[in-house]
């Protein structure tokens, strides 16, 4: 009859009790699974998390199993694809004999990887963990296709970069040559033409020759924004003489159309440090545009005016608003995409490369601004360029002006 347990007896079983179970409990909440195998390759323990990762049953998988009949079940319930099942049936319990530790993977049938990292026990037998790696494999697999796709796509930007470049100037070379001849028989250095409608198509040859230039130009800025290659020339300058350079250069674009070109500041003197030229080109393709889409009489308004935080040391907005055909949400879209105009019968009228706003705000972005548009089918257009404070030359003061542009 066995003797009745002490009191101290009785408190060290149940301590030891509670330490099994927070064992069992720190193994099951393990995210890895865990095996431990004696010196025989017979299962000592296993979590729960390795029972979830090969679907085993805990009645199949459990403590005296051999690793052999873990493995032999493992093929059987379909964890390996007939290929692979002799090779782990017979490389498997090779690895779990090694002296040193070992990291491998196992491929699944499923799809999924398992990487196992195996560890000798000092007494003998082995302890193995595994852990489903199958979305890391796919993310490092979707991060390197990535990097090639980006690896390509940066070689035929520069491709094509390196192409328009060559291209602009073997097309330059000819053009210039049409204009610079059709100048000189226009201006009757060698004698009068025959007949004074030669002179109208040799003056038609030289708008044509002088539109085809504008169009590679654009092109080659636009390829060259697109490759993040845009270079500034950057000095200080008088933002509303630039303004008035732009309306200058379309005024007789807009004197044809009857259109009326009105310019106002609330800022008495605005200089900016950037690049002079690209700031007038972007005001340009704006003024041009409106004039291209408001019907004859209509007019345009052009504001140079304090940022929405209305700050003396702000930054300085611009405003171009039309009373032209306006567009939609969609056609905005389309209109900031590089060679993307409305769809509009009145547009393709109109034609054009439709390089100007995507160019315009390429340049904007460049000097750290932005260029948004805000339009109404019908009612006109208002494009605002925003340039932040950072380019502003001192501080700027208001002083309500306005005048006359056209």
């Amino acid at each position: 009859m066995p003797r009745p347990r002490t009191a101290s007896q009785l408190d060290t079983s149940l301590a030891l009790a509670a330490q099994n179970r927070l064992f069992d409990a720190a193994l099951d909440n393990m995210i890895q699974g865990l095996c431990m195998f004696d010196d025989s390759q017979r299962l000592i323990v296993c979590n729960r998390r390795y029972l979830e990762i090969y679907g085993f049953s805990a009645d199949v998988v459990r403590p005296g199993v051999s690793l052999r009949e873990i493995l032999a079940h493992s093929v059987a319930i379909g964890n390996y694809a007939p290929d692979d099942a002799h090779a782990a049936l017979t490389e498997r319990p090779v690895q779990a004999d090694l002296p040193t530790e070992a990291t491998y993977e196992q491929h699944l049938a499923d799809g999924r990887i398992i990487a196992v990292m195996h560890r000798p026990m000092p007494s003998g037998g082995s302890v193995a963990t595994y852990q489903d790696i199958t979305a890391q494999r796919r993310q490092e697999a979707e991060n390197i296709a990535l990097t090639r796709i980006a690896s390509a796509a940066a070689a035929a930007n520069r491709a094509k970069s390196a192409f328009l470049a060559n291209m602009s100037h073997e097309l330059r070379t000819p053009i210039n040559a049409i204009v610079g001849f059709a100048e000189t028989i226009v201006a009757g250095i060698h004698g009068p033409l025959g007949s004074p409608k030669y002179a109208e198509y040799l003056t038609d040859i030289v708008a044509s020759a002088r539109e085809l230039t504008r169009t590679i130009d654009d092109v080659l800025e636009m390829s060259r924004a697109e490759a993040g290659e845009l270079e500034l020339d950057e000095h200080a300058f008088d933002l509303r003489a630039a303004l008035a350079d732009a309306i200058a250069d379309v005024e007789p674009a807009a004197a044809e159309r009857r259109i009326q070109i009105v310019a106002t500041w609330e800022l008495a003197a605005v200089r900016l440090h950037g690049d002079r030229a690209k700031v007038v080109q972007t005001l340009v393709n704006i003024l041009s545009n409106a004039i291209k889409f408001t019907s004859p009489g209509g007019a345009i308004l052009t504001q140079i005016a304090p940022a929405a935080d209305g700050s003396r040391t702000g930054g300085v907005a611009i405003r171009v608003s039309d009373t032209g055909i306006g567009m939609t949400g969609n056609e905005i879209e389309r209109a900031l995409m590089p060679f993307g105009q409305s769809a509009g019968a009145y547009a393709r009228h109109n034609g054009g490369s439709g390089l100007g706003l995507p160019i315009g705000r390429a340049f904007v972005e460049a000097h750290g601004g932005a260029l948004g548009i805000e339009s109404t089918p019908g009612r006109g257009s208002v494009v605002t360029l925003t340039l932040p404070a950072a380019r502003v030359v001192g501080d700027i003061s208001t002083a309500a002006v306005s005048a006359d542009a056209g």
